[in-house]
Parts: C-alpha cells; sequence; structure tokens
C-alpha cells in the first residue's frame, strides 16, 4: 500500500528483514527497529519514541526558536550532557538528526569523533574529526579533539602541534592551553608543560584541573613546600573526591593537648599506606588520635603507631566517633611542612601479625627457591591505568630466570590472564586466598623480593622495609619524582622508569639484568636456540601466541611469535 510503516524487530529476524539496516529493499516505506540485545525491547521502544518525537515536532529538547527553526546552539548543548552521561546510543541518534538538519553541520562530526574515540575506534575518530576541521578550521574543540586521538595513538609531535594550533587559533581558551600543557608533560618536556598550566589559570584562575595538574608538577620536580596547599585545596574539585560532611574544626598542627584529632583517609589505599608515617609525629603535638582507615587495611594498620584508637571507614562516609578537631590524612606532609630532605623515612616497618604470617609461610611451595611476588597491573578504574599497565609477556624474560618461583601479588579479574603461564613456568597463585592487605603482606612477608607496577603493593612492600623493585612509566606520579633509581619515600625501594611512554619491555630488561647480576641465577639454556624453534622454552612462546592467535587472530598471533 506505500503507507509509511515502523516495524519493531528482535534480535534474530526473519529473513526478509536482512541484518544491520534500518529500511528494506522490500518495501520502500517501511523503517526498521532492530533489538540490540536479545529479548530486550526497552530501548528499541526509546529508539522509536524518539523517532515519533522527531517525526511529530513534540520533543521539546528540539528547541525551536520563535522563526520556527530549530535552535542548534541549545540542541548540541543537549547533546553533550547525552554523551557525557555514557548515552552513546542516544547521542548517535540525535546526531545523525542534526547531520540532516544543520546546513554547517561541524559540531555533529565533533561529537561523531568524541564517540568513536570513546570507544577506542580512532581510525573513525581521527576521520570526523578531520571533517570538522575541515568545514570550519578555527573550530579549536575539533582541533584539540584530534590532537588527544594522535596522542592516544602515540603521534606525540603531531599531538603537540595541533595542541600549539589550538592555542594560536584562540589564545584565550584556557582549555586549549591546558591540553598542550598535559601533552607536554606525557611528553616529558616539564617546564613547558608547566608554562602553560600557569597560562591556563591566568585565564581562568578557578580553573581546579590546571591548579590541581599544576601542583602535580611541582610535587613531581621536588617543589613539595611551595605545592602542598595548592595540592590540598584543588584535589577535591578537580577529582570529586567525596567532601564529608565536618562541622568541626580543622586542625591547624597545632598542640592539642586535651581535645581529640579524627584523622581519616581522603586518597586511595597505597595513599594511607604512603602517608601513616606522620601519625607519631601527630601524636607528639597533643591529646588524642582517633584514626579511620579502609576496612581492608585495618587488620594491616591496627598494630601501627601515632593514634589511640583505629576505626574502619563506613558506607556512607560518617564520622561516629566524638572528636574536636578533624584533618584528612593526606594534609600531613603539608601540616608538617614536608621538603624532599625532611620526608620521615625512619618509620617502624608495616608488620602482618603472627597467625597470618604462619598461615601464609605454610603455602611457600620451595622454600629453598628464590621467591618472588609480582603485580603487572594497577587499578582498572583510575584513567591513569593505561600509564600503569604492563602485559605478562612483558614479564616473560624475569620467568624464564631458572632457580626463582614466582608468586602473583595480582587482585582482581586480570589475575585470570596468568592461566596459560602457569603451566609453563615457576608460577603460584594464592590470591583468592588474600582478603585483606594483610594476607598481602603476610604473602610478601615470606618472599625476597617484589616487582610491582605503581599499585599499593609498591607502598606495602616499601612499608615494610622489604625488597622492592618498582616499574615506573615515562612520566610517573608525583611521588616517585624524575631521574632518580631511588626514592626518599622508601629506603628498601629502586626504581625502575620507561625510557620511552609504554614501552616497559626495556624496563624489564634492567630489572633481568639487576637480578642476573648477583650470579646466583641462571637463564634456561633453551633460551636462546642455535636454530629453528625452541624445546621446552620455545614451546612456551609458541603456545602464547597460539593463544593469542585464537582469541585476536593472525596479526595478533605473529606479534607474539616473533618476540
Amino acid at each position: 500500500m506505500g503507507k509509511e510503516t515502523w516495524v519493531l524487530l528482535p534480535y534474530n529476524p526473519d529473513w526478509r528483514w536482512l541484518l544491520g539496516r534500518d529500511d528494506s529493499p522490500w518495501y520502500k516505506s517501511v523503517k526498521l527497529f532492530r533489538q540490540k540485545n536479545k529479548d530486550e525491547w526497552n530501548e528499541v521502544l526509546q529508539n522509536v519514541r524518539l523517532n515519533l518525537e522527531r517525526k511529530l515536532s513534540i520533543n521539546i529538547n528540539y528547541a525551536i526558536n520563535e522563526n520556527g527553526k530549530m535552535n542548534f546552539d541549545k540542541k548540541y548543548s543537549e547533546i553533550e550532557k547525552i554523551i557525557n552521561d555514557n548515552k552513546l546510543d542516544i547521542a548517535l541518534n540525535e546526531i545523525q538528526t542534526l547531520l540532516t538538519n544543520d546546513p554547517l553541520p561541524y559540531r555533529a562530526f565533533n561529537f561523531l569523533g568524541i564517540l568513536f574515540g570513546k570507544t577506542k575506534n580512532y581510525v573513525k575518530a581521527e576521520e570526523y574529526f578531520l571533517k570538522a576541521v575541515n568545514l570550519k578550521p578555527e573550530f579549536t574543540d575539533a582541533v584539540s579533539n584530534l590532537a588527544i586521538i594522535y596522542f592516544e595513538q602515540n603521534r606525540f609531535y603531531e599531538s603537540i602541534l595541533l595542541h600549539k594550533k589550538s592555542v594560536e587559533i584562540n589564545n584565550t581558551n584556557p582549555k586549549s592551553c591546558f591540553n598542550l600543557a598535559y601533552a607536554y608533560q606525557e611528553f616529558g618536556e616539564i617546564e613547558k608543560a608547566e608554562e602553560n598550566y600557569k597560562a591556563a589559570i591566568k585565564l581562568n584562575p578557578n580553573y581546579a584541573d590546571a591548579q590541581f595538574n599544576l601542583s602535580l608538577l611541582k610535587l613531581l620536580k621536588g617543589e613539595y613546600q611551595q605545592s602542598w596547599n595548592a595540592y590540598n585545596e584543588w584535589a577535591f574539585l578537580s577529582c570529586n573526591r567525596t567532601i564529608r560532611n565536618i562541622n568541626k574544626a580543622k586542625w591547624n598542627g597545632e598542640n592539642f593537648s586535651g581535645k581529640k584529632l579524627y584523622v581519616y583517609p581522603d586518597q586511595g589505599m597505597g595513599d594511607v599506606i604512603q602517608i601513616v608515617r606522620y601519625l607519631p609525629l601527630v601524636k607528639e603535638l597533643g591529646g588524642e588520635v582517633i584514626f579511620e582507615c579502609q576496612s581492608a587495611l585495618y587488620d594491616l594498620l591496627k598494630t601501627a603507631k601515632g593514634f589511640d584508637k583505629i576505626v574502619k571507614t563506613n558506607s556512607d562516609f560518617e564520622i561516629t566517633e566524638e572528636y574536636d578537631l578533624h584533618i584528612p590524612l593526606q594534609n600531613l606532609p603539608e601540616i608538617f611542612n614536608t621538603s624532599l630532605e625532611t620526608i620521615p623515612n625512619y618509620f617502624s616497618p608495616l608488620k602482618p601479625g603472627e597467625e597470618s604470617n604462619n598461615k601464609w609461610k605454610n603455602k611457600i611451595v620451595n622454600p629453598q627457591n628464590y621467591k618472588i611476588g609480582f603485580v603487572w597491573t594497577g587499578n582498572p578504574y583510575p584513567p591513569i591505568n593505561n600509564k600503569r599497565h604492563a602485559s605478562l609477556n612483558d614479564f616473560i624474560p624475569l620467568f624464564e630466570i631458572n632457580g626463582i618461583d614466582f608468586y602473583s601479588l595480582q587482585i582482581g579479574e586480570e589475575a585470570k590472564e596468568l592461566e596459560n603461564y602457569k603451566k609453563h613456568f615457576n608460577i603460584y597463585d594464592f590470591t583468592n586466598d588474600i582478603k585483606s592487605f594483610e594476607d598481602t603482606a603476610a604473602l610478601i612477608n615470606n618472599l625476597d623480593l617484589v616487582i610491582t607496577i605503581d599499585t599499593s603493593v609498591a607502598h606495602l612492600a616499601g612499608a615494610m622495609n622489604k625488597k622492592v623493585f618498582t616499574l615506573l612509566p615515562f612520566i610517573p606520579d608525583w611521588r616517585w619524582g624524575l631521574g632518580s633509581s631511588s626514592t626518599l619515600w622508601y629506603p628498601s625501594m629502586k626504581l625502575f622508569r620507561q625510557k620511552e611512554r609504554g614501552n616497559w619491555g626495556s624496563v624489564v630488561a634492567e630489572v633481568r639484568e639487576e637480578i642476573l647480576s648477583s650470579n646466583k641465577y641462571q637463564v634456561s639454556s633453551n633460551e636462546k636456540p642455535e636454530t629453528g624453534f625452541r624445546t621446552a622454552a620455545s614451546g612456551t612462546r609458541l603456545y602464547l601466541a597460539l593463544s593469542a592467535g585464537e582469541n585476536f587472530g593472525w596479526g595478533v598471533c605473529s606479534k607474539y611469535l616473533n618476540r
């Protein structure tokens, strides 16, 4: 009949509706709405609703102005909010509508680039950002976004050139200055990064991200005393940390005899382990110290020094104790005006309880062997984790050293990656039995060395005064400073730094040489075959390559074989 018809299709439709299209070659007047997931109709109906609103012009979000035309500025603002809420499918539908209505859709192309960037499809993201820039060369949002995409692809020089172009187009835009500063920072141009953070702040003194990043940069350079105040002041605004409902006075470092001081964590567990050393200094200044810590740290820290009472953080972050003054734990370096020279690195090492220590001692398989604990990736949630992530293949040169048993300290889903490796190397994984940091500490206490990416395990091993090798990205977290292989925070720790961004192989090679230089260990005799494939050790490499091929295709497989 040629009537306009909308057909709702299940995940596996009848043959005549084909796949992946919203029209039908059989009926020109038919529009198809498909399930994205089996038996889920909500998203289909939401899509129908959006199309109805669009068709009937009753969607108030279309922001029709008094001349009956679409208010594009308002519409693009609404789409930006939808993208920020991570409703990417809805955003895509709205953008497609704008592509047909906006006579100069450079902003729509920019948003499409953002959508593809969020899904790490950098080729398509680059395509749409370039379309936006070609339509409007002075559109700094697209120029900056294209620079970010280049940065994610390790095209650093191109990225910096584009960020500089964005600043040249509009030198009154603080965000462009910030983006250029961050690119310089990650490229290792620290002074240029600082210059551009300051430029962003000059344009907008309340730019929290720029203020906070500048404080981190100064801490990284070792300018502690000039940085603590800004670091603490801007952290909550920049990092969206939970602001507690506290109506008592904040402690200013003065003597508090006769009063109760409540000290609580405001950052992650690694930070708590690092800064808890200040509590004895706090205790020297007065009355009763009540220390709050995360539940996972409670058993480990309950025997630490510097407080009268220890309590666990509750789910609502409410303080149930009676107190007179309060201070976030991370403020203590500022309270004591800490410089590189005055870091309190002569502290009582943390240690597990005797019962826990004995339990984990009994799990050690070959007590006579040299025992190394290892962690290859950090917490998956912080954005910085893409810098703190090595692969297990990067660690193979270590696993191949004879006479060493390796004990995984990796917690979480990533630990499942070990299965293939345990079949071919002396790797043991008891992490399913780790319920708290005291368990981790007890296992570490029964090892000879810990090798870890920058994680809370690095802080824990350092705070226990255990020998620890910490592997750092090209631009590390502020506390590790620049250039040195040692750290004043942990005397027992040695730092191994990336020489180029993303290259963990060279870092592991340095660690391997450090271990072999002790002359206690030797590499497997099969490690360097004269010809052809190896037998035992070679089988390991070939097996991993085939595993990769089964899941990811022969492109990835060949990558492993070439190694």
